[in-house]
């Protein structure tokens, strides 16, 4: 069955183009053209390939385009024209994530995180949503008005793809992709959903700078652990997590959240970098383990080994002792 896929005339003008290598620090090298008369996103000169204005301008896509997107298109059999706007963002931002914590992060991963569907208002062309529990980065806007329109050109060589096999790429559209495969959520998909969720990112601070930085690095190799919670757990562990604990086996990820926060909170201090502390007077058993939490979180950082603390009692008498010992409540304070 073949497509019918109403094209718009695209309204990409020579001052948008030049607006790519200003604004967005496109490289001179990469030739940038205006669609011709009888070219669209389906049919394109030889040696060309295409792209909307707005994978640039609210997307995050650079140049050269990242060898892992064009992988991941090649692999599904997909042209770049042939995804939404918001398929984009959600690969985009699931990478570069996965790049920051040294993970590897293929099409195998991607379609456990994200259903990809048909966009049935324009045919032959793919939209993602998140599965359920899978989600990781905030505000990723869904829609996009007159994103069709934003129609141009590119020459295909290494300044505009890289070292990446431009030939693998399909020079027709797809009219099937094949199924998602199963929803269940595996314990390596959970593992990877939690790791990533370490740093619970708006996508608002996906800017082209965050983004090249993080294309610029090896990619990682590493797998995420396996989760062996519930579905449940994995989707809320994020939430639930308590913001102090002096439970056994303190979490490394707690230990390091509370680094984070005394870390921001030290860089707006002018002129200090430890925090100040006020004495008070006779308080209560759960102030002075305030104060340990954060004494806790030094002695990590400085490499100092932790007392065992495996029964309740041995908690309370470890915190009187604090209490005891220092004659006043350490509570960190920043004004």
């Amino acid at each position: 069955m073949s497509l019918s896929f109403n094209f718009p005339r695209p309204t990409a003008k020579a001052d948008d183009l030049e607006d790519l290598y200003k604004a967005y620090r496109v490289d001179r090298s990469v030739i940038l053209d205006l669609a011709g008369t009888h070219e669209t996103p389906k049919t394109v000169r030889e040696g060309y390939y295409e792209a909307y204005l707005s994978f640039f301008n609210s997307c995050g896509l650079i140049f050269p385009i990242p060898e892992p997107i064009l992988e991941i298109l090649a692999e599904l059999g997909l042209s770049l024209t042939q995804i939404l706007p918001n398929f984009l963002r959600y690969l985009i931002a699931f990478l570069v994530r996965a790049r920051e914590e040294g993970l590897s992060f293929g099409l195998s991963e991607f379609r456990q995180l994200v259903l990809v569907k048909r966009n049935q208002q324009n045919p032959g062309t793919f939209l993602v949503s998140l599965r359920p529990g899978c989600h990781v980065i905030e505000d990723i806007p869904y829609r996009d008005e007159k994103w069709r329109e934003q129609f141009f050109v590119f020459k295909m060589d290494r300044a505009s793809m890289g070292e990446f096999d431009f030939s693998r790429l399909p020079r027709r559209w797809a009219e099937n992709i094949a199924p998602s495969g199963s929803s269940s959520m595996s314990d390596e998909i959970r593992g990877l959903i939690g790791i990533l969720r370490r740093d619970r990112s708006n996508w608002s601070t996906f800017d082209q700078a965050r983004i090249r930085a993080v294309f610029a690095m090896p990619e990682g190799t590493d797998r995420a652990p396996l989760f062996r919670g519930s579905e449940d757990e994995a989707e809320h562990s994020q939430e639930r997590r308590p913001p102090v604990s002096l439970s056994p086996g303190l979490g490394d990820e707690t230990i390091a959240a509370t680094r984070k926060r005394c870390r921001s909170s030290e860089g707006a201090l002018p002129g200090s970098s430890l925090p100040r502390f006020v004495p008070e007077g006779d308080g209560s058993l759960f102030a002075a383990q305030s104060g340990l939490i954060f004494l806790t979180g030094r002695m990590r950082s400085a490499g100092c080994r932790l007392p065992s603390l495996v029964s309740s009692v041995e908690k309370e008498a470890y915190a009187k002792v604090a209490v005891a010992s220092s004659k006043v409540r350490l509570l960190p304070y920043f004004p």
